[in-house]
């Protein structure tokens, strides 16, 4: 007689279980570690309470900030009924908020990370690399004194105060992992510099034209990273080999004269086909920079189709984040309130994904990319129904169908004119310029002495 298949057991969590398996008690007592000094004699804003409200306004898409603390606030007596009640008042949220820790938020984005991990999810594993998207994007704040000198602008007249934001986005499932805030005039470079310098060593660094320098090359490799870089024609490269439109996949020196003292960077230079803007019709192709020299470590396949899932990550997750989210404008005043405000929104991005993520795995759904505005409305109508004491039992199922759609386009999309937005650039070709022979001797030279 056959013996009959097992069916796997499918977990069944409501919306309090779900919140209860990332705040687990273990977590909560790292967070309590991390905000130690701000919660000593504090009675009434401690950390469960302010952290709670803080997400749920983040994930509220009431209009003004007076509604998303009420949803909050009740949320989180419906979680805690036994505890003593939070306080009532947004500007009594709002001044407690101001005096948290930036660490502490940190310090919660590392628990996302540990929830994501624990279930045994890898956001950035493709293949058999770990890739992250890096990227940055620009956050309006309000035209206050306080904004503006401390922020500074990027803008023409009239001047807007406005944060910079340089986000990994892992390349598997899309999901928002680390990030590094600045100023309206901070270098989208260096931001996104020291978030490479926090990812797992091995880690693929992907990201788009603008990226590539001598020191910031320099920078990722000592790090322990590798780099997949998009180039275009102001990026200026040697070779020993003869120029050539059927060039596919060689080694160049990214060796600029001004550091002529120091060893070249020995890299390889990619041409990927059917990517890039369309010109007559046909796919114009990138150029992709690299310092995985062998080909048989990160074949042309690879490096086409990581590149190709920078997209939808970044820029399609900033799209996400700017306006399901509301995160395109803060509402605070002051610039201390904007930098937890704008932490808060990227970390109530990162809880929807991980839960989905986690919900899909639990339930043996099949896995897809996480849809946050599905999930958020589905954590939202779960949030309302908990704290009016109805069933959430549906919760997880629920977040585990939360996912993108894949319908597949027909026609083209219609091209739009955005006021605010600037003309896109397309990068061309990069310069690849015949190497002399007195450079190549001078930089062997340099090469054999720096142990490269």
């Amino acid at each position: 007689m056959a013996r009959t298949s097992r069916l796997k057991k499918v977990h069944r969590q409501d919306f309090a279980g779900c919140l209860r398996d990332f705040f687990n008690p273990a977590a909560w007592r790292r967070l309590h570690q991390a905000g130690a000094a701000f919660e000593k004699k504090r009675s009434r804003w401690t950390l469960q309470p302010l952290l709670t409200v803080g997400l749920v306004m983040a994930l509220s898409n009431a209009r003004t900030r007076r509604e998303q603390f009420e949803d909050g606030r009740e949320l989180y007596e419906a979680l805690h009924p036994r505890r003593r009640r939070c306080g009532d008042s947004v500007e009594g949220f709002l001044m407690a908020l101001e005096q948290l820790p930036l660490a502490v938020l940190f310090a919660l984005r590392i628990e996302l990370q540990i929830y994501i991990l624990r279930n045994r999810i890898d956001p950035s594993r493709v293949g058999r690399w770990r890739a992250f998207g890096l990227d940055g994007t620009k956050q309006n704040l309000p035209l206050t004194d306080g904004n503006l000198e401390y922020y500074g602008s990027a803008t023409k007249k009239p001047p807007r105060p406005q944060r910079i934001l340089a986000v990994a986005f892992g390349l598997a499932t899309r999901t928002v992992w680390d990030w590094q805030a600045g100023k309206a005039r901070d270098s989208e470079r260096d931001l996104v510099l020291q978030v490479s310098r926090r990812l797992p060593d091995g880690a693929l660094v992907v990201a788009d034209a603008g990226m590539v320098g001598y020191e910031w090359v320099r920078a990722v490799r000592e790090s322990r990273k590798h780099l997949l870089i998009r180039v275009g024609a102001n990026c200026r490269l040697l070779s020993d080999q003869e120029w050539d439109v059927e060039w596919r996949d060689g080694k160049v020196w990214l060796w600029p004269k001004s550091k002529r003292n120091e060893a070249p960077l020995v890299l390889r230079l990619i041409q990927v086909k059917g990517l890039g803007r369309k010109r007559k019709g046909k796919r114009a192709g990138i150029w992709l920079l690299t310092d995985v020299m062998d080909p048989k470590e990160l074949t042309l396949r690879e490096a086409r189709e990581l590149y190709k899932m920078r997209w939808p990550a970044n820029e399609v997750g900033f799209r996400v984040w700017k306006h399901v989210l509301q995160g395109e404008k803060a509402f605070s005043r002051t610039p201390e309130q904007a930098e937890r405000e704008g932490t808060l929104s990227l970390l109530g991005m990162m809880l929807i994904q991980a839960q989905v993520e986690v919900a899909q795995k639990k339930q043996h759904a099949v896995r897809q990319h996480a849809s946050v505005a599905k999930g958020a409305a589905a954590w939202r109508k779960a949030a309302r129904h908990y704290a009016a004491n109805r069933s959430t039992r549906e919760f997880q199922k629920e977040m585990s169908e939360a996912t993108v759609d894949t319908y597949q386009r027909k026609k083209p999309k219609v091209k739009r004119h955005w006021a605010e937005r600037k003309d896109h650039s397309f990068a061309t070709r990069p310069v690849v310029l015949k190497i002399t022979e007195g450079v190549k001797i001078d930089g062997l030279q340099k090469l054999e002495v720096a142990g490269g």
